[in-house]
């Protein structure tokens, strides 16, 4: 959520509007979702507010907002300031672009594109994480992977 809500609230409200639309969109990841928060609150009680630990035991959720954010990214596109020169090719010929130079960098290439994930236009959180016997887990993160 705090990735969401860094940005400013016109971002923020995009985001967790497309993250709820996807979720409705896939039952399946609203019920793994659903199936998460339900066994790292069970047997608070109802009545007690929830605090912040609970919330960073919830890697499946995380990860539809973060696969959200990767399909329909607020901002587009960023710019920014090269602090090294930075050769890339441009129709097959290396050109050297000089520290200092504005670039645009385009999110939605990017996070869409097959070079960088498989599949790239379908909403995959489990692209993120992996279901283990006690739950999920972020992929990379143990040695079990």
């Amino acid at each position: 959520m705090l990735t969401m809500l860094v940005g400013g609230y016109d971002s923020s409200s995009l985001a967790l509007s497309l993250t709820l639309y996807l979720l409705c969109r896939h039952p399946t990841v609203e019920a793994n979702c659903l199936e998460e928060i339900s066994s790292v609150l069970k047997g608070d009680n109802a009545e007690t507010p929830v605090g912040f630990d609970p919330i960073i035991d919830l890697p499946y959720c995380c990860a539809v907002i973060r696969e959200s954010l990767r399909l329909y990214p607020p901002i587009p596109v960023t710019a920014r300031t090269l602090d090294r020169d930075l050769e890339v090719k441009v129709d097959g010929h290396p050109t050297v672009l000089s520290s200092g130079t504005r670039v645009l960098v385009p999110l939605c290439w990017i996070n869409n594109h097959q070079m960088n994930f498989d599949k790239p236009d379908e909403f995959l959180p489990e692209r993120w994480v992996s279901r283990r016997k006690d739950g999920w887990a972020w992929h990379g993160l143990d040695d079990d992977d």
